[in-house]
């Protein structure tokens, strides 16, 4: 092998060895060419200008899964929503006492009774006297849904057995209530006038009654009631006056009414006549005719109950109603009031009063409705008569032909006796006869 001649001129590159013959790199300078070379002076970091790299908008790996996840949570969620909407439109097959239906889902009991799906019926509610209540609600009738009593929060499902049970048989409840104890009305004297002369008060009693039926099954007066005294009158005991009254009509068959007109026009006589109220709503021309012939006009209730077993608002019902079907007819309203059978107790009063009308009792009661023969009803009255009579006749409530013959017989006797007949308002008016009520 040939040797090379060391001429102290290496080959190219030969210069950049390092001091032990090494091949000096790039980047390693011997501390003389340190030395050798020019100083740069560096500058301070925060003088340097900063590179600025390109922005490239990319999602980092883990990011992109996240929102994946996400997306996919949102689509899971709106899928199972829409099938679980969905499946409460969708009714669900069930039976009612037997017979297939389709409800609502989860439906409770309450709302298929308020749909009327379910309708259980009540039971029966008696009254305390054993009868029954039929516009009483009875016991609620029982709801089973597969065999079990449910209440009213229940749901059904699909394939539920619902049936329905009637409600048991129960009593009505007994109650207890204060109440005012109506004092009594003591009359004393005769006449067709009346003056208090003792005010009543009421009591306060405490009665037990059926809480539907309204039954009345005891009573017990707690507070007494102070009675109340009237006095009447009807004359001063020397004018012979004396006034016929008619009541129950006017009277349509068989012209009863305008037959007795006619003898009244016979004998020049004017008389007072009670009427009802629903006599004159059909016979609203003879009540024309009777006012047209000069006598006086009185109420006698619209369908002559006994007022004094009605309510407040029954009893105004039955005045009110009757003085205006009177007016109407006739263009009069009556200032006159006679009670049916006479029954008048303060609550009565008191309301006929408002109404702006006085009350008239009788001093003759003839029993004409009794059908006791023309001649005894003339006896009656002849034997009973007085001055400040007030005579009690019937032209209406059934078949007067007993009345209507007496009629004539009752003038003529009267008028013998020196009586002359008048109407209740001309009685009322004679001198020394007493205050006017």
């Amino acid at each position: 092998m040939h040797e090379q001649e060391d001429t102290g001129v290496g080959p190219a590159g030969a210069d950049d060895r390092g001091p032990r013959g090494h091949r000096e790199l790039p980047h390693y300078r011997s501390r003389e060419k340190r030395e050798a070379e020019p100083q740069r002076v560096r500058e301070p970091i925060h003088n340097r200008p900063r590179r600025q790299a390109p922005m490239v908008l990319t999602a980092h790996p883990r990011r992109r899964s996240r929102t994946g996840l996400v997306l996919a949570f949102v689509a899971l969620f709106l899928v199972v929503g829409a099938a679980a909407a969905w499946a409460t439109l969708v009714p669900v097959g069930v039976t009612v006492d037997g017979t297939a239906a389709r409800v609502q889902p989860r439906s409770t009991v309450a709302e298929l009774l308020a749909t009327g799906v379910v309708t259980p019926q009540p039971g029966v509610l008696h009254a305390l006297d054993g009868s029954v209540l039929a516009s009483a609600p009875g016991p609620a009738g029982v709801v089973l849904v597969n065999g079990r009593v449910a209440s009213t929060g229940q749901r059904v499902r699909a394939g539920d057995r619902i049936a329905t049970k009637r409600g048991p048989e129960a009593t009505e409840t007994i109650m207890a209530r204060q109440v005012p104890a109506p004092f009594r009305t003591v009359v004393k004297g005769f006449g067709e006038r009346e003056k208090v002369v003792t005010d009543g008060e009421p009591g306060v009693a405490l009665e037990w009654f059926g809480r539907y039926s309204g039954e009345v099954v005891r009573s017990e007066i707690l507070i007494k009631p102070v009675n109340q005294v009237v006095q009447r009158s009807g004359g001063d005991g020397t004018s012979k006056l004396v006034a016929l009254t008619f009541d129950d009509g006017p009277w349509g068959p068989k012209d009863q009414t305008e037959r007795i007109l006619d003898i009244l026009d016979e004998y020049d006589i004017k008389a007072t006549f009670f009427m009802l109220g629903n006599r004159v709503k059909v016979n609203g021309d003879i009540a024309a005719e009777v006012e047209k012939r000069g006598h006086l006009l009185g109420n006698h209730s619209f369908s002559h109950p006994d007022l004094t077993g009605e309510s407040a608002a029954e009893i105004r019902k039955q005045v009110r109603r009757t003085s205006t079907l009177i007016e109407n007819a006739t263009g009069e309203r009556p200032r006159w009031f006679r009670a049916p059978g006479g029954a008048v107790d303060p609550q009565v009063r008191s309301i006929v009063e408002a109404e702006g009308m006085t009350i008239a009792h009788w001093t003759i009661g003839t029993g004409d409705w009794k059908n006791l023969g023309s001649e005894r009803i003339v006896d009656i009255v002849e034997r009973k008569v007085k001055p400040g009579a007030i005579v009690l006749l019937h032209d209406g409530g059934g078949t007067r032909e007993d009345t209507i013959e007496a009629l004539p017989g009752i003038i003529e006797r009267l008028r013998d006796k020196g009586y002359r007949f008048v109407t209740l308002e001309e009685l009322s008016y004679v001198p020394g006869a007493g205050e006017r009520y």
